[in-house]
């Protein structure tokens, strides 16, 4: 009789660990669908912010390569760069201090490419991932005086930091304390004209970041931000400029 009830105790020790086992497994996986930061092909580090059903990368992305290891061409020279038909990177200004800040500004191309720029299991966002971004931060009360209807997510989505100051109420660079209410700290980072004879403009003024949606062959769609105005602006741009990248999980 002892060692009937000894082998149904180790038998209920058994069943025991082996439902905390696969309780704690079961933990890990939950972490892992809901990562606090991702690591790119270049070893960089970017934070995650959840949103509505969404997570984004906290920081423009500053990769140098794609997923598949291949190099993304570096281009300092304007009229090399406005002339590109193929993925290219460079720094505002061409100054690497400006990429330790703000990350690297790509070209469309780049975001085109299909071996990849993000890491794996992310991706650039389409223009209806950033609508929809937009539409749940509108809908959320997140608009700087609180309504739920029209576009005055600006300063929701701005860094409380580097944007030149400007008077307008409810603009990005009005009153930088009351930014970035979603945590998504968009930055200042400018961009780089296609046209070589402008280079690069408005850093610390505003931002733009590519989508991956194509609206014909030369133009494609980028959001943006900028220190007067108090929305997140949509428009068509030469696929020639350079602009910053957010990544979003698949």
């Amino acid at each position: 009789m002892k060692k009937m009830k000894l082998a149904y105790a180790l038998l209920i020790g058994i069943i025991f660990l082996s439902s905390c086992s696969n309780s704690d497994n079961g933990s890990e996986q939950d972490n892992n669908s809901n990562p606090t930061s991702v690591t790119d092909n270049d070893g960089n580090i970017y934070n995650i912010i959840q949103i509505g059903n969404q997570f984004w990368a906290k920081e423009n992305l500053n990769v140098s390569t794609y997923r598949n290891g291949d190099p993304i061409l570096q281009v300092t020279d304007p009229y090399e760069w406005q002339n590109l038909n193929t993925g290219a990177w460079c720094y505002y200004a061409n100054k690497s201090s400006n990429g330790t800040t703000y990350g690297k500004l790509y070209n469309w191309h780049a975001i085109n490419d299909p071996r990849g720029l993000a890491p794996e299991g992310w991706h650039v966002p389409s223009d209806d991932e950033w609508t929809l971004l937009s539409d749940y931060l509108i809908t959320n009360g997140y608009n700087y005086d609180e309504t739920v209807s029209g576009n005055k997510i600006g300063k929701s989505l701005a860094s409380t930091n580097l944007w030149q100051n400007a008077s307008q109420n409810g603009s990005v660079g009005n009153d930088l304390t009351l930014n970035n209410t979603t945590e998504f700290t968009g930055l200042p980072a400018g961009s780089r004209w296609a046209d070589a004879t402008v280079s690069f403009n408005a850093l610390r003024r505003n931002t733009s970041w590519w989508s991956s949606t194509s609206s014909s062959n030369n133009i494609a769609i980028k959001f943006g931000l900028a220190n007067t105005s108090v929305n997140l602006s949509r428009l068509g741009q030469s696929k020639q400029y350079g602009f910053s990248v957010r990544c979003i999980k698949d």
